[in-house]
């Protein structure tokens, strides 16, 4: 305090003081700012700091954004990341099931081939058994030749026989018409037994099966499902007869034996893959032997259900 009054310079008694009072929250004003130069000094210094503060706040700020940004950018990234491995997971799984189901089409196919193999190793086998008789069969086709042989030998001509210079005077003692198909039909097949009952057998293009006695005359009449190409008595007997059947589109070549007087098939051949040229009893007659446009023929015994041979070129 200098005693003396800032404004006018004059000497200044306690007496002439006035007691200021002031809230007594306020603080009290710094002295820097009891001049008008020091206020502006002030204000200036709290401009600086207000400013400074703002810069250090707006830095801070950017610096933010710039790691928020960062952060976002990090974020897209990893869900991008996300999105394409999923995608690759869905297809991987999609080629997996694909590949997992080629797989097991291949198994089919590679069991199949293998059953065909092996089935076919199998048939191999079989028909390799079958390229030769058995001693017990050759034995008896060797019997029976030495029998029929010995037979042979003993026949002699009828005292009747005729004589050749005969033979041009023979006429025709008898002619008859037989009528085996009528409407429309055709006779396929024709067979004349060599029973004494001399039974005629014959097959229509209506798929049936007549049977006539030695007079013509029609005795039974059998209803088929397939046209018969071949069809032929066994030796010495009007009922038991074999038939060759017509290969179709959904059936191969086909031989059946039948029992005539029962209407029953007996035995079938089905070896064959082309149509059947022919068959034949052997003297045997139990035994048949059937031959096929596959250049290959075999032979069986009806009577127990067997194949006995398989030859093929």
């Amino acid at each position: 305090m200098t005693g003396q009054c800032p404004l006018t310079g004059q000497s200044l008694e306690t007496s002439d003081l006035v007691d200021l009072k002031v809230a007594s929250h306020a603080a009290p004003k710094p002295l820097e700012t009891m001049s008008f130069p020091a206020t502006l000094s002030f204000l200036q210094s709290q401009w600086d700091t207000q400013m400074l503060e703002v810069h250090t706040l707006r830095l801070s700020l950017e610096q933010t954004r710039k790691e928020l940004s960062h952060a976002l950018y990090q974020h897209d990234a990893a869900c991008q990341v996300i999105c394409r491995l999923e995608t690759e997971k869905e297809h991987l799984r999609a080629q997996l099931d694909q590949n997992m189901s080629k797989f097991d089409e291949l198994k089919r196919a590679f069991d199949s081939e293998s059953r065909v193999a092996d089935d076919g190793r199998e048939e191999s086998k079989q028909v390799e058994s079958l390229t030769t008789l058995s001693p017990a069969l050759i034995d008896s086709m060797n019997a029976l030749s030495d029998q029929l042989i010995e037979e042979r030998k003993q026949l002699k001509p009828p005292a009747n026989y005729p004589q050749r210079e005969n033979i041009g005077g023979f006429r025709e003692a008898q002619n008859g018409a037989i009528t085996i198909c009528s409407s429309g039909g055709k006779v396929d097949t024709l067979d004349v037994s060599t029973a004494p009952s001399g039974a005629i057998l014959a097959t229509t293009s209506k798929n049936e099966i007549k049977i006539l006695d030695s007079n013509g005359a029609l005795s039974e009449t059998i209803p088929i499902d397939r046209r018969v190409t071949l069809a032929k008595f066994a030796p010495k007997s009007d009922t038991i007869a074999i038939f060759a059947f017509e290969k179709t589109a959904t059936e191969g070549a086909v031989a059946q034996v039948w029992n005539l007087k029962n209407k029953k098939r007996v035995y079938e051949i089905k070896v064959h893959t082309e149509a059947i040229t022919d068959v034949c009893f052997t003297p045997l007659e139990r035994l048949v032997a059937v031959c096929s446009k596959d250049k290959s023929w075999s032979l069986h015994d009806y009577m127990v259900g067997k194949q006995h041979l398989y030859l093929r070129e």
